[in-house]
């Protein structure tokens, strides 16, 4: 999945507000837009699969530099966001498993409604052709 001209464009200042530990109405505020388009940004970051390779990459980097210069507080934030992708992975797998959850017991329910409105059917079957033995021998006695 590739990312939108617009989403790329507001990627590195996302980058930065992430790696600070800014909300998302704050980064949302830096780039000029809502906080639901800074979370439709990060969530096709995140679906184009390179999330991962760049909070890797920072994670690479800030550890280089946490050997040199101890910079607990970027460690931290940057742990942070580990936390919320791993958070946000599991609630996306709990909201998909969910949703297939719904979707078996939408499907059993019209299973089900479709089955009685066959039971329905053949019950008014069985009573109309039963109706019409007895006309049929009525007049035939007749």
């Amino acid at each position: 999945m590739s990312l939108s001209t617009q989403t790329l464009r507001r990627l590195p200042t996302i980058k930065q507000g992430l790696l600070q530990g800014l909300n998302y109405t704050s980064i949302g505020s830096r780039c000029g837009v809502t906080e639901k388009t800074i979370d439709r940004d990060i969530k096709a970051f995140v679906d184009s699969g390179e999330f991962e390779t760049w909070i890797k990459q920072e994670w690479a980097r800030l550890y280089s530099v946490i050997q040199k210069e101890e910079p607990v507080e970027a460690f931290r934030n940057l742990t942070k966001l580990l936390g919320r992708m791993v958070t946000r992975k599991v609630e996306a797998h709990t909201i998909e498993e969910v949703k297939v959850m719904e979707k078996h017991v939408s499907i059993v329910g019209t299973l089900r409604d479709y089955e009685e409105a066959i039971n329905q059917a053949a019950s008014r079957d069985f009573q109309a052709n039963r109706a019409r033995k007895q006309v049929d021998t009525h007049n035939a006695d007749t």
